[in-house]
């Protein structure tokens, strides 16, 4: 594996965990999947409260340990505290560990925090800082306007996404734990926060949601006059 990732100079979270909690088991001769669970709930914990923002290399934007994978396929600048609310959401969890990006040195730095052999693939050249940097350039790096979504992924995704959004408002509203009035009433920021997607997904979701139940009542009135 550490062949395979020798010349990147970032990897996803998944990535990272994966590869990485694999190595950290045949050196302690620990179970893999054990490793690499407790491997993402301590890099997800210093990643939420950025121990790792200012980790990375100095850019014109700033420097920066984490990152995500934008909806046009390019790299935003993130800080971890923008991850709270996101992953109180399956969905916005999901989004995490495929869509938020750790850099080579914001790993090397949290080994070194955690006291952790580091990535091997990586340790190995960790002088190299020059080509690491013009890497990072080469992916079109800049800030993001706000809150990355668990929407911020490839174009083509997003029907699917809705419709996963929408089936998760029908649940809330059938199982009793919210009000179709409630929803409509509710910010659009909140409403994306609470379902881990753009607010435009979300309001796109809820309102498909909305006619589908005016069509079922206007059906049972009819039903109810004949």
């Amino acid at each position: 594996m550490s062949i395979v990732w020798r010349t990147r100079e970032w990897l996803t979270v998944a990535q990272l965990t994966r590869a990485w909690g694999s190595e950290l088991a045949k050196k302690g001769g620990g179970d893999p999947q054990q490793c690499e669970g407790d491997l993402r709930d301590v890099l997800l914990e210093d990643i939420v409260n950025g121990r790792l923002d200012d980790a990375g290399p100095l850019r014109d934007v700033g420097r920066f340990g984490v990152a995500c994978i934008t909806a046009d396929n390019k790299v935003g600048c993130l800080e971890g505290r923008h991850l709270l609310g996101l992953l109180q959401h399956e969905l916005g969890r999901r989004w995490f560990w495929d869509y938020v990006i750790v850099v080579k040195e914001a790993a090397l730095h949290f080994a070194r925090l955690r006291q952790l052999p580091p990535p091997t693939w990586w340790a190995e050249n960790s002088d190299d800082s020059t080509r690491a940097t013009a890497t990072v350039a080469d992916l079109g790096l800049r800030s993001l306007p706000s809150i990355p979504t668990a929407e911020a992924r490839p174009h083509g995704r997003r029907p699917e996404k809705r419709l996963q959004v929408e089936e998760a408002i029908r649940r809330d509203i059938q199982e009793g734990r919210q009000t179709l009035e409630d929803l409509k009433s509710m910010k659009q920021e909140a409403l994306a926060s609470k379902y881990g997607v753009s607010r435009e997904t979300a309001r796109k979701a809820l309102a498909a949601v909305a006619s589908e139940m005016s069509a079922g009542i206007n059906t049972d009135n009819r039903k109810r006059d004949k």
